[in-house]
Parts: structure tokens; C-alpha cells; sequence
């Protein structure tokens, strides 16, 4: 019988194809862009020291740092927004506005993430063209396999001719209309007591948005793409290319692993020769979990 496959495709994909989609690339294109946004939001990310080593360790796991607000400080920053008009004899109908404002600057970073990655990927897109095809993947996607992207860019479908109705964007595609996904675990805070004041409750939304952007809900990701989930049934063969499989990213491997044949075999392509022998990597640590049997680790 005829090997079904799926190819699940991580940014080490991209990089493999010569495209500058490193959290490095992302990182130079914030400097040149949006350095100013970033400052204000590493003031309220919860990391010991300046804002240089700050913005170093920040760096370091974008995704996961995105969403480690100090919540308490930024609360009695932002407190100090909340004035009531009988304690100043300057007061303005303008001032209504301050905390909200303060809020909105503090996290306009994380707030407004999407809207920064989708401007980076179009820049990488200007180079993607035939030329970066290989020879090798072309051949190994076959004309009934699926695919799984936690990529942005259209790779697959520009330059291997994939349809798009064969390829699930789990975190959002740069050629769709919806918001691109990126975030870590799910920021845990309690919202101020709003009581009479309207400045909290419009805060607390703002507060309660920006959660909901730097969250990488993975359950509700999964919700959203059921219909693909569905087609894996009679997948028996999984080929992982370019992915590290970061902690966030896990519960989409193991709704994969549950969605298809239960002896289906795995292929993870590595980075280096080095890493398909490194038995703490998280791919390795996933096999062994799943207790999966039929499994290769290839160099790419």
C-alpha cells in the first residue's frame, strides 16, 4: 500500500531554503523600525536588569518572554493614572483618558505584534522565488500528502506549487486576512477591581486583549482546524522538517500523533548530524514519550 504522508514544516524550513526568518532577522528588523515600542515594553517585562541585558535575555526566547509582564508593577504604574478630578484643581476632561493611554503605550508592543510580523514577512517574501527550490523536497511531496506549517510565509505554496487547501497554517499565513499568531504560555493575572471606575473596566479590556495576543492558546488553535485534523486518519507516515518543537508547540505534535494510524513512522530532519544524536532535544524527548517505534532522525 501506497505511504500517505504529512509534513509538519517549522521556520528551519525557511532557513534551510536561504530566507532570513530567524527571531535574529525579526530582532534587526524591530531595531530599525521599532525600537522605541520595544524599550517601553521591556521596562514592564518581568527580567532582572537594565534594559540593554533586558532586551539581550528577551531576545534569547522571543515567544516565551513576549508574555512575561510584571504585572504588579505595571498595575501601580498605571494607578498612578487613575486621579480623581477633586484631589487637582487642574483637572481635564483629557485626563479621563490617561490610564487607558498608559496601558495601551506600556503594551503596544505585545499588542500590535502581529501587525510587526506580518510587515517583516513581506519583506522576506520580496526573495522567494524559484531559484531556492530543492530538488530533493520537491520529490518527496507527493501529490496526496498534507501539510502542517507553523511557518507564516507562503514557501509551500509559491514556490512548490502546494494547494493551499492541503496546507493547515496553524499560526496564520502572510497571504490571509487573520491575525498572525506568536506568543508563549498564558499570562496569569488578576485584573484590577474595576467597581464605578470606567477608566478600569476599559483598561482591564485592553489588559484582557493583550493576553489574548501574546498567548499561544494551542487547544483553541487546534479548535479552529478541526476540518484538517479530521483528513489525518489514514496518514502513516510523519516527516518533521526545520522544527525544534518548542514547549508551547508540543500540544499540536501530540493532536497530530492521536489524529493519525497509530503505527505510523516518524522522520524528524535535524539541523546537523550532531543534533540527530543528541538524545535530550525535544523531538527525541517527544518519540520517547509517544513510545514511538518506527522513527529516523535524518541531517538536513
Amino acid at each position: 500500500m501506497k505511504s500517505r504522508k504529512l509534513f509538519v514544516i517549522g521556520n528551519g524550513f525557511d532557513l534551510h531554503h536561504g530566507l532570513r526568518t530567524s527571531f535574529d532577522d525579526f530582532k534587526s528588523f524591530i531595531d530599525s523600525n521599532y525600537d522605541n515600542i520595544l524599550t517601553k515594553y521591556l521596562y514592564h517585562i518581568d527580567i532582572d536588569g537594565t534594559i540593554e541585558e533586558k532586551r539581550k535575555i528577551f531576545w534569547s526566547d522571543f515567544e516565551n518572554n513576549i508574555s512575561k509582564v510584571n504585572s504588579e508593577a505595571l498595575f501601580e504604574y498605571a494607578a498612578c493614572y487613575l486621579e480623581a478630578p477633586s484631589l487637582n484643581e487642574k483637572w481635564r476632561e483629557s485626563y479621563w483618558g490617561d490610564y487607558q493611554y498608559e496601558l495601551s503605550t506600556a503594551l503596544q508592543f505585545g499588542l500590535e505584534i502581529s501587525e510587526y510580523l506580518r510587515k517583516w514577512i513581506k519583506n522576506v517574501e520580496l526573495s522567494i522565488d524559484d531559484s531556492i527550490i530543492e530538488r530533493e523536497v520537491r520529490e518527496m511531496f507527493t501529490s496526496d500528502s498534507l501539510f502542517f506549517s507553523f511557518n507564516y510565509t507562503d514557501t509551500l505554496e509559491r514556490i512548490y506549487r502546494i494547494a493551499s487547501d492541503k496546507v493547515c497554517h496553524i499560526h496564520g499565513c502572510i497571504i490571509d486576512s487573520d491575525p498572525l499568531i506568536c506568543g508563549g504560555e498564558r499570562p496569569d493575572f488578576e485584573l484590577p477591581i474595576a467597581e464605578e471606575d470606567f477608566r478600569i473596566r476599559e483598561g482591564n479590556s485592553i489588559l484582557t486583549r493583550w493576553q489574548q495576543t501574546v498567548w499561544k492558546n494551542a487547544d483553541y488553535n487546534i479548535s479552529q482546524h478541526y476540518a484538517f485534523f479530521d483528513r489525518l486518519s489514514d496518514i502513516d507516515e510523519v516527516i518533521v522538517m526545520g522544527s525544534s518543537m518548542g514547549v508551547v508547540d508540543i500540544p499540536y505534535f501530540t493532536k497530530i500523533y492521536r489524529s493519525i494510524q497509530s503505527e505510523a513512522k516518524w522522520g524528524f530532519y535535524c539541523h546537523s548530524e550532531e543534533n540527530t544524536k543528541v538524545d535530550s532535544l525535544p523531538y527525541k524527548n517527544f518519540v520517547k514519550n509517544m513510545k514511538i517505534d518506527d522513527v529516523s532522525f535524518v541531517s538536513w
